[in-house]
């Protein structure tokens, strides 16, 4: 099964478009246990204690089945394995203090797999004063290391050929986003867009 983490610029409205049947976010985040969202059972501590979250997933149920979205008119790029769990250490290397969370843009049922999130505003502004690549991936892929130590590593993110390409092209989809007004997102799931 192949998984994607494809990175796009679009604004909100043609987003929604091309994800047929997703969920906006609740207005208010629910505060309430964290749930595996493979299989949909509550997850716990190594305590035994409920691990909670302040959740923004919809309440009501999906009615009809829910679409792999249609990214093509993004012009995606994979930058698999990096996706929205990698952005506090990218964060760390371009010296934020702390990375705001990323926000999920729109909610497919939880036992799909499929995931949309937005980048924060911040870290986008951040990775458009980006000038030196090399540096910048270099202290990137540290800090992923340190983060997620070494088994880590050599199963997930050893598999990056191209660290500065990866952030170029982030930084590169960061400019247009800040330029145009529009939002970088980035979608992850087992479901290959079309």
């Amino acid at each position: 099964m192949e998984v994607v983490c494809e990175w796009f610029v679009a604004n909100g409205s043609s987003v929604r478009d091309q994800f047929p049947g997703w969920k906006p976010p609740r207005p208010e985040p629910l505060h309430r246990q964290l749930t595996n969202p493979f299989t949909g059972e509550a997850m716990f501590d190594a305590a035994g204690k409920p691990i909670m979250e302040d959740s923004y997933f919809p309440e009501e149920p999906w009615t009809d089945p829910v679409e792999c979205p249609a990214l093509a008119q993004f012009g995606p790029s994979n930058l698999w394995p990096i996706g929205i769990l990698e952005l506090p250490q990218l964060a760390e290397a371009l010296g934020m203090p702390e990375c705001p969370a990323a926000r999920d843009f729109l909610f497919a049922p939880k036992t799909y797999g499929w995931f949309l999130n937005s980048a924060p505003a911040s870290l986008v502004s951040a990775l458009c004063r980006v000038e030196d690549y090399a540096a910048t991936s270099k202290v990137w892929a540290r800090c992923l290391q340190e983060k997620h130590g070494a088994e880590a590593w050599e199963d997930l993110y050893a598999l990056v050929e191209d660290w500065h390409g990866t952030l170029r092209t982030l930084v590169d989809l960061a400019r247009v986003a800040e330029s145009t007004g529009d939002l970088l997102l980035v979608y992850q799931g087992c479901c290959v867009p079309t």
